[in-house]
């Protein structure tokens, strides 16, 4: 069978381009794809779609990086197909946490 491609669809395809695998500390594994010009915001919005998490509370570490600028952009943090990205959760919304995450990344 021929299978014919519009430019839609092939650019559609070309965008979803990093298929990224996302940890959070209970261990669970799942996997959520972007394309290569989604910021930090866009990959939690993306989660939060996802998992039903709100995306306001959702904290990323690419290895040892807070990724804290929602409006970079994920290859400026160094993310790139096959990237393993730490999901940690806020629950109290006091702050606590990041602090405790922007920390041990400024350790590194």
């Amino acid at each position: 069978m021929h299978r014919t491609y519009t430019i839609t669809t092939i650019a559609h395809l070309c965008w979803l381009n990093m298929r990224l695998v996302v940890e959070i500390l209970t261990g669970k594994l799942f996997y959520v794809q972007v394309g290569d010009t989604a910021t930090v915001l866009d990959l939690k919005k993306k989660i939060g779609a996802q998992e039903k998490l709100p995306d306001d509370r959702l904290i990323l570490l690419l290895l040892n990086t807070l990724m804290n600028q929602n409006e970079a952009s994920l290859v400026e943090y160094g993310v790139q197909d096959g990237s393993h990205i730490y999901l940690f959760f806020d629950n109290l919304r006091d702050g606590l946490t990041r602090q405790f995450l922007s920390s041990i990344s400024e350790l590194n």
